[in-house]
């Protein structure tokens, strides 16, 4: 379900998840801004609940997106991550290790 974009396309873009949204809905000239779901709240608080601000998904140019969100990168690989016990036995043995 990966969808390939062109450079020049407006995306509405995740900064959390580093993922594209979808492309830009217009309304006549103007942009129509898509909101973020709210999180669920945990218990309520005392007195009257504050009203939370409505938050958007930032949009720019894909290229944009990738560039400065890093949308369109590598996963990183998580084997390589290594115990820091484990590390630390390693450098002891060997200075110079991969």
């Amino acid at each position: 379900m990966t969808e390939q974009y062109a450079d020049e396309d407006f995306v509405y873009v995740d900064t959390h998840n580093r993922k594209v949204i979808g492309l830009v809905c217009w309304n006549g000239g103007t942009v129509k801004p898509m909101e973020m779901p709210e999180e669920a709240e945990g218990k309520p608080s005392k007195g009257h609940p504050r009203r939370r601000k409505k938050q958007y998904y930032p949009w720019c140019s894909y290229r944009t997106a990738r560039r400065v969100y890093h949308v369109a990168g590598k996963e990183k690989n998580a084997d390589r991550a290594m115990p820091l016990d484990t590390a630390m036995e390693k450098a002891q043995q060997e200075p110079y290790w991969d």
